[in-house]
């Protein structure tokens, strides 16, 4: 998504971290990943079911869309900015996910050609609260007078340990 008033860009790349909880071994991890095949799909051996389909075309297949707490079923359910406001010398910075996850927003500096390099780092983790489609977002204090630009993307974080 691009702002060409604000020359200002939310990068969509889906970055993965799949974190089951701690002492989660990959039998329960698939159980995990079977019941919810079978709640939103009736099935777990079907074409729409399979780990690597995308039944909406979301651009975000099953195995994902199961890490990230979406439905699959439903076209609305996405992990992504939506909006990137200036507000005076801050940018708030809106984006959709699945409740029960930690996301973390990252940034990283743009060129004045417009390009820019991969070296995104963390300015915030945030646990979202509660299940199913969520909107959350974040407020960037003093991000619109960086320049040339502040590139902004989201990711799946791993759960934070406990104990």
């Amino acid at each position: 998504m691009r702002d060409s008033r604000k020359r200002l860009w939310a990068v969509g790349a889906l970055v993965c971290v799949c974190s089951l909880g701690v002492g989660c071994g990959l039998a329960q991890a698939q159980d995990a990943y079977t019941t919810w095949q079978s709640n939103y799909f009736g099935c777990t051996t079907c074409t729409q079911a399979a780990g690597t389909a995308d039944p909406l075309g979301k651009g975000t297949i099953n195995t994902n869309q199961f890490m990230l707490g979406l439905n699959p079923t439903n076209s609305a359910s996405i992990f992504r900015i939506i909006s990137l406001v200036r507000t005076g010398n801050n940018i708030l910075v809106t984006w959709k996910a699945g409740g029960g996850k930690t996301n973390a927003l990252q940034v990283t500096s743009g060129r004045a050609d417009g390009s820019y390099s991969n070296n995104f780092h963390d300015i915030i983790s945030i646990i979202l609260t509660g299940s199913g489609d969520v909107t959350t977002n974040y407020t960037d204090v003093g991000a619109a007078t960086n320049a040339p630009t502040r590139l902004y993307r989201i990711r799946l974080a791993p759960a934070p340990q406990v104990g």
